[in-house]
């Protein structure tokens, strides 16, 4: 259980969260632009001065009563922010080095990710010999999100982590993803303006609004329950629809699914 119940104010702008969020999985951070969630991720990860308490489990990062604050390089989170920044003298490979060699600094029982394993599910074996002014911003993105997980999060934070990379790749990470929090188990903290990330990887949902949290829960419960007046803006709209899958047809590439007593046919599905 991640455990917030923080202040911040950062350029007259104010953040006040209360939340208890569960682990067990992916949670979506939503809400219109300027509602706080890129303020909410660096206030957790330490990079803002923060009054209240932070508790990943019984891990105490801050609480303002004991003068309890773990600095960033100890907390045990893997962040990937909007506009990552890779060390520019390194390569790739070296960048992936130093992410881990950070590790050795943060204390956590969590489990590491081969790093043989994470260089090929992210497809960054050609680029490991390449600096980083030589990659797109794509690129740049998946090192980041490589970087991360070298650390050996016990919590991932990700601040739209595929806004930049095109739709064939978001393709192939969006299932990566999925499989961390299924092999790993490491939770995750999702900003983004997309609502298929959200259907597709997430089973909790808060919504901010103003530097408060709008609403929280489920993520069918929560996208359901919003009426054109909590709508956020910039995110796609769309219902998220539940399905058995009943078989495959291999020649056609298609998927059958059962939805309501009814068969509704689809691009296959691995």
């Amino acid at each position: 259980m991640l455990q917030l119940d923080l202040e911040t104010n950062v350029s007259n702008f104010q953040l006040s969260v209360d939340a208890k969020l569960s682990l067990s999985g992916a949670t979506a951070i939503i809400g219109p632009n300027g509602s706080g969630k890129t303020t909410l991720l660096r206030s957790i990860v330490g990079l803002l001065p923060v009054r209240g308490s932070i508790y990943l489990d019984s891990v105490c990062w801050l609480d303002s009563q004991t003068r309890t604050n773990v600095p960033t390089h100890k907390r045990s989170v893997g962040y990937v922010s909007q506009s990552p920044v890779l060390l520019p003298h390194l390569t790739v490979e070296g960048n992936l080095k130093f992410a881990q060699t950070l590790s050795k600094h943060k204390s956590n029982g969590s489990i590491a990710i081969p790093m043989g394993e994470i260089i090929q599910s992210l497809d960054l074996t050609n680029l490991l010999n390449r600096k980083p002014n030589s990659l797109s911003g794509g690129e740049v993105s998946r090192v980041a999100l490589a970087q991360a997980l070298a650390c050996r999060p016990s919590l991932l934070l990700l601040d739209e982590p595929l806004a930049s990379i095109d739709f064939d790749r978001k393709a192939e990470l969006v299932p990566y993803l999925r499989s961390i929090l299924r092999l790993y188990g490491i939770p995750m903290l999702f900003v983004t303006h997309s609502l298929a990330e959200v259907a597709a990887l997430c089973e909790q949902t808060l919504v901010l609004r103003d530097g408060t949290v709008h609403t929280q829960g489920e993520t069918g419960n929560v996208l359901q329950s919003m009426n054109t007046t909590d709508i956020v803006d910039g995110i796609e709209k769309g219902v998220v629809v539940h399905g058995r899958v009943v078989s495959h047809d291999k020649n056609l590439q298609l998927t059958h699914l059962s939805f309501c007593n009814q068969e509704l046919v689809i691009p296959s599905l691995d």
